[in-house]
């Protein structure tokens, strides 16, 4: 029953993304799937170097980060010229440095490293 309720949901969602695609003056679907991707890939890279490089990241101040990226990349989509290769890099760096100040400023609990960041790869044993 969850199935067929999934299957029609993602049925309707798909079809209606479509018809707003067609709606859309799109002029290159491959220039809109990279638009769209370089605006939420940043974050997740940024949210990945934040784990592996950082030991003083909490998931307080990642999320933050993430947020204020993808954001921020929206906000200089609509109002900016600039390429949408650049997306990306600009995400990124914004998750990061927003995201390592955001958890200095929301300190959160210590927890144990063993064995999570590049600083502690060989402490799990």
């Amino acid at each position: 029953m969850l199935a067929r309720w999934l299957t029609a949901l993602l049925g309707v969602i798909g079809t209606a993304s479509a018809l707003l695609m067609v709606s859309a003056d799109i002029t290159s679907l491959w220039d809109f799937f990279q638009k769209t991707m370089g605006l939420f890939l940043g974050a997740l890279a940024g949210l990945f170097i934040l784990g592996i490089f950082t030991r003083r990241t909490n998931a307080a101040g990642a999320q933050i980060g993430a947020l204020c990226s993808v954001v921020a990349l929206f906000v200089i989509e609509r109002n900016t010229r600039l390429h949408f290769f650049l997306y990306p890099v600009i995400g990124m760096v914004l998750c990061v440095g927003l995201g390592y100040l955001a958890s200095i400023v929301t300190r959160g609990k210590p927890r144990d490293l063993k064995g999570l960041t590049i600083y502690t790869p060989h402490s799990n044993t």
